[in-house]
């Protein structure tokens, strides 16, 4: 069953275009094969051709699936950006500058303390 895309036409048009290119593909590669089993190398040779023919359609079909993209190019975003978001966030827009504590807590245990406590001296390698 193919996906159901009500709200995208052009979805679903893209999807038949390529499932017919994907069966005609494989009719004729299996016509290619038993061709090319039976040396019968004259028709296998056209096959192939007309494969790579067949191929090169399929291949430009995905220009139909960039259809939408141009066609909304210059259109403004409907949902906020992330930096819009962070614009508009209450900590950034604070007069005091960023928390610091919180920019440099880190997410792992990359702390060069031991257990005790204490560091361990710089410079040593032994």
């Amino acid at each position: 069953m193919p996906p159901d895309f009500r709200q995208h036409r052009v979805l679903r048009n893209s999807f038949w275009i390529k499932l017919v290119f994907i069966l005609i593909e494989v009719a004729l590669a299996i016509a290619f094969g038993t061709c090319n089993f039976k040396k019968i190398y004259d028709a296998a040779a056209i096959l192939e051709w007309a494969i790579a023919f067949v191929f090169t359609f399929y291949v430009l079909s995905f220009i139909y699936d960039l259809i939408p993209a141009v066609k909304t190019r210059g259109a403004p975003l409907s949902r906020p950006t992330e930096m819009a978001m962070e614009a508009n966030d209450g900590d950034s827009n604070n007069m005091n500058g960023r928390n610091t504590a919180e920019s440099e807590r880190t997410l792992g245990r990359n702390d060069v303390r031991n257990v005790d406590g204490v560091k361990p001296p710089v410079g040593r390698n032994f």
